[in-house]
């Protein structure tokens, strides 16, 4: 299998050690989104693992045009995210630290059509991903929706939001009325409120 590794700095050697004993792996090696793409374009890329999170845009556009590529994400964000990411198509997401051989089974099961959750993920948030708990309106937010979703509760405003997705600030206030009516938020809440929601909803105990 054709294994990709894309980050801004170098993998740690004892996972290249690792790596060079796994005998069935060929390995590449980039350190951007931009030159991820080039390889992939190249190369018939089986999994890539990304060191660094990836905006929605990104994964959806890797999604699109390498739709058999498996996806791994290390993040040193907050497991909440790993929401987002499997819900539009992501394989696995693990911590940023995970050990080589947790990276290595990782690899192996995602390549085998399963998907990779960091251990410490909560438990009702693997529910949820897997529809094993009740659906609540949370559920029914799209993946738009949910990405500003996670902006709002950090405390960012529409301008802020709208810089960050490349849509105008009208839009992010379009989408944050729509989000609270599905949520049955009263409109005009503000982050806190939604943050108090967000918690109780048990996707997370924390919000970073």
């Amino acid at each position: 299998m054709k294994i990709l590794f894309s980050a801004y700095q170098f993998i740690s050697i004892g996972l290249k050690k690792v790596l060079e004993s796994e005998t069935d792996m060929e390995l590449f090696f980039s350190n951007s989104v931009e030159e991820s793409l080039k390889v992939l374009k190249e190369k018939e890329i089986d999994v890539v693992v990304f060191y660094f999170d990836l905006e929605i845009r990104i994964i959806e556009k890797l999604r699109r045009n390498f739709p058999l590529l498996k996806i791994i994400i290390l993040s040193m964000r907050h497991e909440n995210l790993s929401i987002l990411a499997l819900k539009v198509g992501v394989s696995g997401f693990l911590k940023y630290k995970a050990e080589p051989d947790e990276i290595i089974d990782a690899i192996r099961k995602v390549y085998s059509g399963g998907r990779v959750i960091a251990e410490s993920m909560n438990e009702i948030t693997f529910n949820r991903l897997n529809n094993e708990s009740n659906v609540n309106s949370y559920d029914n937010l799209s993946c738009r929706e949910l990405e500003i979703f996670h902006y709002l509760i950090n405390g960012k405003t529409n301008n802020e939001i709208g810089n960050l997705i490349f849509i105008s600030p009208k839009t992010v206030g379009a989408y944050k009325s729509r989000i609270l009516r599905k949520l049955n938020l009263p409109q005009g809440s503000k982050a806190v409120q939604l943050v108090h929601f967000y918690n109780k909803i048990n996707v997370s105990s924390v919000v970073v």
